[in-house]
């Protein structure tokens, strides 16, 4: 009978480690998951900001693009109101104005 009563205190004393184990691994991963959705959070905005800078970096492109289109027209237009075209008897002449 006594070798029972040791076989259930021990096993008392068992489950409340256990218990105190679990609980502290529960405890852990709570704060690990509490962690996690702050990273998350974290790493959503920073995603956010990145997808901003992108957007901001595409209208910087564009805008820069069409003022160099604007810039290369110009010029072909200047290249093109040098040159003076003549219909004579004889064909086309292209001539240059110095």
């Amino acid at each position: 009978m006594l070798s029972d009563d040791v076989d259930e205190s021990d096993i008392t004393e068992s489950r409340a480690t256990w218990k105190g184990e679990i609980d502290e691994w529960l405890e852990r991963l709570k704060a690990t998951e509490r962690d996690l959705g702050l990273k998350e959070k974290e790493l959503r905005q920073r995603e956010m900001i990145l997808r901003q800078r992108e957007k901001n970096l595409e209208e910087q492109f564009h805008v820069i693009v069409r003022i160099l289109c604007l810039f290369c027209r110009g010029f072909i237009l200047v290249l093109m109101s040098d040159l003076i075209y003549d219909v004579t008897s004889n064909g086309l002449h292209v001539h240059t104005v110095a």
